[in-house]
């Protein structure tokens, strides 16, 4: 018998197909209640914005945000509040995604474009002296803003700018700023190698003429970082999490990316498409937290069953795994047309905010701007949250927007005892779990033996339980569809039958897709579904897996609309063929 997990959660191992607990996992949680996995997703707030989203930022009474050419501001100061165009006289329209904001002795302030804007009755500027894109922060009182050509200069009265360090050496250094940021006793610095070499971070302490030590990397630079317990964190442009520690930096895990470049890895002077924003971590409930997209740079339609985009959470115990998803449905309401985009256009700033609010019409605590796909080819550019408060029902309940996740074990083998078993005989798997509380909620099983090379295609919904596509889907019945973006998104099915009229290919689904039209794409994946569970008077069921094989994995998908929580699993075998 295997046992999942192990310990007291599930552990994501992104460097193996067989250690630890997951494969791959899609919009779960595990710490919102430790030793039961619950499903997340995150809402709009605001939508069609002029840009990427890139800052976010609060001076206690306003929120503002940087989004395109524009600032945008609300009131309401919430997580779930609504966005608008900045009315302020002067208001800054000459943005773009390099900028980037702090708020600095109660004053909002932006660069962009060259020149350094402050907010006070009316917006006002002044030179900055070097070109973006640009990364600010405050230390010691004093405003330092760090430009991508190696050009670091500070203010203390946010109108007189002069020198602070300059890192491009005249421009014969190979180093570009990807970020600042301070900590108690010194500012860290990320910098990438403009020459195809390595990338350095650069520790400083804000005064000094020449900066205090300097920590080579192996990767061409380092895209973002957030500070906790004030030790820098920071993903580097080959998709690894690292920790300063030990007086150097230490890889800690990965993104799932096998031997790929992520898209952004190589382009660094764009600064909005990289693949995690240098805004784009923070640090929740204590955890570190990353904003990221998952297509590669080989292509813009390609990408891996084990990233998905959205927001990653690393912890000791868990591994980095896939924590929220981005998703169509407003706050506020329970219109679903998608659970989730697992691949989004561009990804910005991921902001975790501690505002004292004891209305019941807003629990979420992050801000996330992204630029998602609203079908398989148009963008929009939106803000998220993850409110889970149902406002249009005029009750307290939190969790009832209907949510999708799913979590793919590793390769599951049975442990050698006495003699080594090559082949085992699949029995059954038995998962635990709170009593369903809805009768729409179910846990859907499925398992497979071998990893085929999936099928993308792009698909027009006629229904929403059929789509149709050009591409030629004959003998692919029983196959697992999940919509990676597009309505529908974040939730799978199973081909029931394909249907051929001329070049045009109807596809039945064996499950229902709510609000699904238009266009959008889908990735198609061998999956042998072994059944579904929708009993509301249990808490422990069992699903036959009958397959022998060296190894197997069992996907389990959720469709959760309240509080409903899974524990763990069990797997059953037998020895089919052995070797003393």
């Amino acid at each position: 018998m295997i046992k999942l997990p192990n310990e007291l959660q599930l552990k994501q191992v992104n460097v193996s197909d067989y250690s630890g607990s997951l494969y791959s996992s899609f919009n779960i949680d595990q710490q919102k209640l430790i030793g039961s996995l619950r499903t997340t997703r995150a809402l709009t707030t605001t939508s069609g914005m002029s840009g990427l989203p890139v800052s976010f930022k609060s001076n206690g009474a306003l929120l503002s945000c940087l989004s395109g050419s524009n600032v945008y501001v609300s009131s309401s100061r919430k997580a779930n509040a609504t966005f608008s165009l900045d009315a302020t006289v002067g208001t800054p329209t000459d943005l773009d995604g390099g900028s980037d904001m702090e708020v600095f002795k109660g004053s909002f302030y932006v660069a962009g474009n060259g020149k350094l804007y402050k907010k006070g009755g009316s917006w006002t500027s002044v030179s900055i002296g070097f070109n973006g894109p640009y990364s600010v922060c405050e230390y010691a009182s004093t405003l330092y803003i760090a430009g991508v050509s190696g050009n670091i200069k500070k203010t203390t009265d946010g109108t007189t700018i002069v020198a602070g360090i300059d890192l491009s050496q005249g421009g014969t250094t190979a180093l570009g700023i990807m970020w600042i940021r301070p900590a108690s006793n010194r500012i860290w610095i990320g910098t990438y190698n403009v020459r195809d070499g390595k990338g350095y971070v650069i520790e400083w302490d804000g005064a000094s003429a020449n900066t205090t030590n300097s920590y080579r990397l192996e990767a061409r630079g380092t895209l973002s970082c957030v500070i906790k317990d004030d030790i820098p964190w920071i993903v580097d442009t080959d998709g690894n999490l690292l920790v300063f520690s030990n007086g150097t930096f230490v890889v800690v895990d990965k993104f799932p990316i096998e031997d790929k470049a992520l898209l952004g890895s190589s382009d660094l002077a764009t600064e909005i498409n990289k693949f995690v924003n240098k805004n784009g971590m923070s640090v929740v409930g204590g955890h570190v937290n990353i904003l990221a997209r998952n297509i590669f740079e080989d292509s813009t339609s390609s990408s891996s069953e084990r990233f998905s985009s959205g927001v990653w959470e690393y912890t000791e115990a868990t591994g980095l795994y896939h924590k929220i998803s981005l998703s169509y449905t407003p706050v506020g309401t329970n219109t679903i047309t998608d659970y989730g985009q697992n691949k989004v256009s561009l990804t910005g700033a991921l902001a975790d905010l501690k505002i004292a609010d004891t209305s019941t019409s807003a629990t979420g605590n992050l801000l996330i701007g992204a630029t998602i796909y609203t079908d398989a080819t148009v963008t929009s550019s939106c803000i998220f949250t993850n409110d889970t408060f149902e406002a249009t029902t005029g009750t307290t309940g939190e969790y009832s927007t209907q949510k999708y996740a799913y979590i793919v074990t590793s390769k599951l083998i049975t442990a050698p005892t006495v003699k080594f078993f090559l082949t085992e005989n699949w029995d059954k798997v038995f998962l635990r779990y709170k009593k369903l509380l809805s009768s729409a909620d179910k846990i859907i099983v499925k398992y497979r033996t071998e990893i085929t090379t999936p099928t993308n295609v792009t698909i027009t919904w006629t229904s929403t339980s059929s789509f149709t596509t050009t591409t030629n889907l004959v003998g692919l019945d029983g196959y697992e569809v999940e919509v990676l973006q597009g309505k529908g998104g974040g939730k799978t099915a199973h081909i029931q039958r394909v249907d051929v009229t001329g070049a045009i290919y109807t596809v039945t689904l064996d499950d229902t897709f709510t609000g699904a039209s238009g266009t959008a794409k889908a990735r198609l994946q061998k999956w042998t579904k072994s059944g579904e569970i929708q009993n509301q008077t249990s808490d422990l069921s069992s699903l036959a897996i009958p397959a022998t094989s060296s190894w197997i994995q069992i996907k389990v998908c959720f469709q959760f609309t309240g509080k409903s929580e899974f524990y763990d699993m069990h797997i059953t075998s037998s020895p089919n063929q052995l070797t003393v």
